[in-house]
């Protein structure tokens, strides 16, 4: 499977939200990942720049361990 993590940080580098998922790779996928833009208490983050970063780790058999990672921008306006 490929497990995919989402942190998404306040500006100041806080973690406010986690968002984790495993998708299956058995044949051609397209997964959508969900938000609804609240941190980790359900609470809605107000508008203004937050950080995410994209972790990729698939582990397609025991000795292949493959971690990618990627860092974004991420505006809200409301």
């Amino acid at each position: 499977p490929l497990e995919i993590t989402i942190p998404i940080y306040s500006i100041s580098g806080k973690t406010v939200k986690t968002i984790e998922k495993k998708i299956d790779l058995t044949g051609y996928r397209s997964a959508e990942i969900e938000w609804d833009g609240t941190d980790e208490m359900g609470s809605e983050l107000p508008g203004g720049v937050y950080l995410y970063q994209i972790r990729l780790r698939s582990n397609a058999n025991e000795s292949d361990l493959n971690i990618q990672s990627k860092h974004q921008k991420l505006i809200i306006v409301r």
